[in-house]
């Protein structure tokens, strides 16, 4: 993820840089910003504040070891922060590698 400069849109909190965060709107929008995978984009939308809090303690390396689902209950996608997607726009940077 890229910096925020003081002019662009936000709050007053980041989304850690790697994080994945899976996107919700229409067909149409997702698939122009699928097409642009692997450049830098910025993406508008709302998120839930306390979604991307992680759990558990981490013990270094990217590492962090979390509780387990309650009752055994497993659902796709369980845990993961969402976006609702309202719109992209291309960024002059070019992407991290991975």
């Amino acid at each position: 993820m890229a910096s925020r400069s003081a002019n662009e849109a936000g709050s007053n909190f980041d989304i850690p840089e790697g994080m994945h965060v899976r996107m919700n709107g229409p067909k149409k929008l997702i698939n122009e910003i699928k097409a642009h995978e692997g450049s830098m984009i910025q993406l508008t939308g709302l998120m839930k504040k306390d979604q991307y809090r992680p759990d558990g303690v981490s013990i270094g390396g990217g590492v962090r070891v979390s509780p387990g689902p309650v009752n055994g209950s497993l659902s796709p996608g369980g845990g993961q922060a969402l976006i609702d997607v309202e719109g992209w726009r291309p960024l002059d940077q070019s992407c991290p590698s991975r």
